[in-house]
């Protein structure tokens, strides 16, 4: 199977992974603050849980990173979120802005090292990531 992530993007990717495990939680709270700020109206999607979810996608993060070499558990891991996703509530266009928020918010706590080739790396990532969500979302909506 082809991965569409290209492998020197698949390495400033996984040099990110030490950081992560440093402060996951922090950047991931980062990014439901600033989520919150830019698109008030996502908030009412992570009412319940709200911690459980940041811990839930601060254990995604890692796990993305830790297996960005094989493509095929990254499908099958985001498949059901996809699912999952779209019975909360989350829309396709909700994850542009995710993206974008999640990008700034990689930046300021990568900030020692981060350069262009990272959020480049980090784009192609996400990119790959939501359409797989959103096609899953998509099929089992209709």
């Amino acid at each position: 199977m082809h991965h569409p992530i290209a492998y020197h993007q698949r390495e400033r990717i996984k040099a990110s992974l030490p950081v992560l495990r440093e402060r996951g939680l922090d950047l991931v709270g980062k990014f439901y603050d600033r989520l919150f700020e830019v698109r008030p109206d996502t908030r009412s999607l992570f009412v319940k849980g709200e911690m459980r979810q940041r811990i839930k996608f601060t254990l995604m993060l890692h796990e993305l990173v830790s297996h960005i070499d094989d493509w095929e558990w990254i499908q099958e891991a985001v498949t059901p979120l996809g699912v999952r996703h779209r019975k909360y509530g989350v829309r396709p266009e909700h994850f542009e802005v995710v993206g974008e928020v999640l990008s700034a918010v990689l930046a300021d706590v990568l900030s020692d090292t981060w350069t262009d080739a990272d959020r480049e790396a980090w784009t192609t990532l996400y990119q790959e990531v939501s359409t797989c969500m959103i096609s899953a979302g998509d099929e089992k909506a209709a």
